[in-house]
């Protein structure tokens, strides 16, 4: 059985988001999300955590 490795960061997203042991409730995937957005597509990671921290500044 062969894998893509496309698929395999979506299901750990969706696992993270809805734990097995947690009867599928719950679940928070917020840094799994950033590191998925990091790994796919780093140039836009850093643009938009840059807009992030400029737009919090007074």
């Amino acid at each position: 059985m062969k894998i893509h490795l496309t698929y395999v960061p979506y299901s750990v997203l969706l696992v993270h988001c809805y734990p097995v042991f947690a009867n599928f409730k719950g679940g928070k995937a917020v840094s799994t999300a950033i590191g998925l957005f990091y790994s796919s597509e780093p140039f836009r990671c850093y643009t938009c955590f840059s807009s992030f921290l400029y737009s919090i500044e007074d």
